[in-house]
């Protein structure tokens, strides 16, 4: 079983979405984004691996304007080493990577024009994955489109499409249901007439039909869309936010709720992309859990929780650091989580939180500029955590300094 999130990790500097508008557009700061944007992924990969997340979903963004008619760039042969790099970490690693085009890539639309952008998307696509690997289990994951008041006929004209598409696109795409148009009856009924790859997701499932369901009987409905050379079964997994939209997905994933979704697939041998908003926290979360049940937790992983949780704790209850390191070392780290998310609803203190705050801002003086220092002291007089935590975040980012995003408490989540 894989674990993994999508596009843009917290713990590290490193992002793979930078663009320019297009009345910008010139080929040079093209160029300059598709080097910066590869040479962030090969380091998000090389990071991922090293913690053990094998699964990793790519941003669309990767190549910007992709597959718009002003990107006439032959960017697969400029950039053929990096793309070699990359495709050499994911070989040596086992990583399995997708895609997810955006909601403007709708196959069965009734506009002509934008059925036909939603193949050009598509091709792209699946030229990027191509460029980085050859093994087919590297999905391109897409919705159904619009219902447009006859299903039927939606669905129909999402076939005829489908039929009409490339080889190349047709071995990498994979279908998903959606919260409120396609359920996966449908899906199973669009898999009869084209064998294409069903990917089920928890919580649109939940928003569809308005009730949870066994995931035991889902996956045993599925599982035969998934052939030999379309790799293990691929789910998205996510959770409800608390008072939000429903369908709106929570900041991190709770154990109790994931172990009980576990126990349900425990008969399949599936990977898990998680779509939560606390992303690599979250995966390193769950990656932790299901090495404490295959007994191969290490020391360091136990470290390494403590210390990301720190201040999160601190700037709720000072006993609460002491009290979570105790339950990790005498309990285990599921018990950890659970304690840990116990604390997601205790309010945090302010002054405790402003306390916490220049306890790490200590740590982390040395790294940064007199004019960088003076603003955050102005934001610390003022008593703005939120704010400081933000520039925190930024100046982080901006100086690389990757330890200090490996806290939690900074995230504002």
């Amino acid at each position: 079983m894989n674990i993994g999130y999508a596009c843009t990790p917290l713990k590290i500097h490193n992002k793979t979405t930078r663009t320019f508008t297009l009345k910008n557009y010139t080929e040079e700061k093209l160029i300059e984004c598709i080097k910066f944007n590869l040479e962030d992924l090969y380091e998000i990969l090389k990071y991922n691996a090293y913690n053990d997340i094998f699964m990793f979903r790519i941003s669309s963004d990767i190549i910007p304007f992709g597959s718009h008619e002003i990107n006439k760039l032959n960017w697969s042969n400029i950039f053929k080493d990096d793309l070699k790099k990359i495709n050499d970490i994911i070989t040596k690693n086992s990583i399995r990577i997708s895609m997810h085009p955006g909601q403007y890539t709708v196959l069965n639309s009734k506009n002509l024009s934008t059925v036909e952008k939603s193949i050009n998307d598509l091709e792209y696509h699946a030229k990027f994955l191509d460029s980085i690997s050859n093994d087919k289990s590297n999905k391109i994951i897409l919705h159904i489109g619009g219902a447009y008041d006859n299903k039927k006929d939606s669905i129909n004209r999402f076939l005829n499409v489908y039929n009409s598409l490339s080889k190349n696109v047709k071995d990498r795409l994979v279908i998903e249901n959606d919260e409120k148009n396609y359920s996966i009856e449908d899906l199973l009924y669009i898999n009869e007439h084209v064998q294409i790859p069903i990917i089920y997701d928890n919580l649109h499932y939940l928003c569809y039909e308005g009730v949870d369901t066994d995931s035991f009987k889902i996956l045993n409905s599925i599982k035969d869309t998934w052939k030999k050379r379309d790799g293990k079964i691929k789910v998205h997994y996510s959770q409800q936010a608390i008072d939000k939209r429903i369908g709106s997905h929570s900041n991190t994933i709770f154990i109790n709720s994931f172990l009980n979704y576990l126990k349900s697939i425990k008969d399949f041998d599936i990977d898990i992309m998680l779509e939560v908003k606390d992303k690599d926290f979250s995966s390193t979360k769950i990656v932790n859990v299901l090495k404490e049940l295959n007994n191969t937790l290490d020391e360091s992983n136990k470290l390494s929780a403590l210390k990301t949780y720190e201040f999160y704790l601190k700037e709720r209850n000072l006993e609460l650091y002491n009290e979570a390191e105790y339950i990790l070392y005498e309990n285990g780290m599921i018990e950890f989580y659970k304690f840990i998310d116990k604390c997601a609803s205790i309010n945090i203190d302010e002054a405790l939180s402003l306390k916490a705050l220049k306890e790490f801002y200590l740590c982390t003086e040395k790294f940064l500029s007199k004019s960088e220092i003076t603003h955050l002291n102005k934001l610390f007089k003022n008593n703005d955590v939120y704010k400081a935590k933000e520039y925190i975040i930024k100046i982080s980012r901006r100086n690389k300094l990757d330890d200090n995003l490996k806290n939690y408490f900074l995230h504002n989540i």
